[in-house]
């Protein structure tokens, strides 16, 4: 059993091992051909992100993304990766923030990054999209159930409206939130109700600055849900379809999740 004490080379460790977590599933991303299913339809949606209404916050950022990098296949691809990456971060920087265990930190990022390569989407959309909401939004409520602060719910409120954003379904989330930025202080009527109207005044508030920002007004987000923008078409011949689909993307990920698995290996015998 190898022991680090050292410092540096705490650090060091840490430094080759998320530098691998990151580059591993990088290369796995042009493995799997462009298809002209649900990633290219994405992909269309980020060129016309001013009508796809059902996640225009998802496909606004990609367009921002676009503009910087271009708007190749794998290009968009890198998007989702960063993405998925961004929400493990922030759960393994908020565990090393309570915990200032960094090698710990890091074998959670690696672990993360692993399953990241074997079962995440290989495309960019409104699943991935919404992930770093999910994270921080987690965190935010985790921390404020800890210690109670009308930041961190004010700040729950911006992010919730993100995550619904980015996926229109996820608005259905947003009064379980508000019960539970409710719940620590649910022993002090008033401040309760201060905390949940600090939360629904914030969701409110960036929701304008979001319509704004990303079509000019509110009337014009609202004016985006027309028929012709609404997806349908899914139903239970998807259960047999995702079966396949998974084993296609296990095909193509199974090397880069096994080299990431060995960073786990070599993580699990510096600690």
């Amino acid at each position: 059993m190898i022991v680090i004490n050292r410092r540096w080379e705490k650090y060091a460790v840490v430094s080759v091992m998320t530098a691998l977590s990151l580059v591993v599933p990088w290369i796995g991303l042009g493995l799997g051909a462009a298809n002209n299913g649900d990633e290219g339809y994405m992909n269309l949606c980020i060129r016309d992100y001013q009508n796809s209404p059902l996640a225009m916050l998802t496909f606004y950022i990609g367009h921002l993304w676009t503009s910087l990098f271009g708007d190749s296949f794998l290009t968009i691809r890198r998007l989702g990766y960063v993405m998925g990456t961004l929400a493990i971060l922030i759960g393994c920087i908020y565990y090393f923030q309570r915990t200032r265990k960094m090698l710990q930190a890091a074998f959670l990022f690696a672990l993360g990054c692993a399953v990241m390569s074997l079962e995440r989407f290989l495309i960019y959309n409104w699943d991935v999209g919404a992930y770093p909401y999910y994270a921080l939004l987690a965190v935010l409520v985790i921390d404020d159930i800890r210690r109670p602060r009308i930041w961190k719910v004010i700040a729950a409120g911006f992010t919730m409206c993100m995550l619904a954003m980015s996926r229109i379904q996820l608005v259905i989330l947003m009064p379980v939130f508000a019960v539970m930025v409710a719940m620590p202080v649910r022993r002090d009527l008033k401040m309760c109700a201060g905390h949940v109207l600090a939360y629904l005044l914030s969701v409110s508030v960036a929701f304008v600055l979001l319509t704004w920002v990303m079509c000019g007004s509110v009337s014009s987000y609202i004016n985006a849900f027309s028929q012709d923008n609404i997806i349908t078409g899914h139903g239970l011949k998807d259960m047999m379809r995702t079966y396949y689909i998974f084993k296609d993307k296990f095909a193509v990920n199974i090397s880069a999740f096994s080299l990431s698995l060995s960073v786990i290996i070599c993580l699990l015998y510096t600690s």
